[in-house]
């Protein structure tokens, strides 16, 4: 009798620091609105940009960069930030999905010229080629804290 109430304690005491375990696991997990990354937050709050805002995307005269320019940007704008994605076919290999993201800061200018590398480099540059299917967002934050976003699309640059 002794050792059959010894097993039923056993077992209540193993089945309470299980329970325990799980209400600790629970607290600290987070929810899915919680796990959410900062940049996809701020892209929620985005609005629509200014339609009077210029942009224009060009080829540099290097083949290698993209020179992007946002003209008559709103004077309450402190920060842009660009992020170009695109396809390009190199040494007979396609990618899709390649890009490059550059952020400024900026201070009552209404205009700037942004030039955005078309390849990787780190000890030496590789340079995409054949570049179609370019997607070209920009946003902007202001100076009381809400952003704007704009995409444009080109066909090939």
């Amino acid at each position: 009798m002794k050792n059959k109430t010894l097993i039923i304690a056993s077992v209540i005491i193993v089945a309470l620091i299980f329970a325990g375990i799980l209400i600790i696991k629970r607290s600290f997990v987070s929810s899915p609105s919680d796990t959410q990354p900062p940049q996809e937050e701020a892209k929620q709050d985005l609005r629509p940009a200014d339609p009077s805002i210029g942009v224009d995307l060009k080829l540099a005269p290097n083949k290698h960069d993209a020179v992007v320019t946002i003209s008559k940007i709103p004077g309450d704008v402190i920060s842009i930030e660009t992020e170009l994605q695109y396809t390009h076919t190199t040494d007979g290999i396609t990618k899709e999905g390649e890009g490059a993201f550059r952020k400024k800061s900026i201070s009552g200018e209404t205009e700037v010229v942004l030039e955005i590398t078309l390849g990787t480099c780190s000890k030496t540059c590789r340079y995409h080629t054949n570049i179609r299917d370019l997607q070209l967002t920009i946003k902007f934050l202001h100076s009381y804290g809400s952003g704007s976003f704009l995409t444009q699309n080109y066909p090939k640059i």
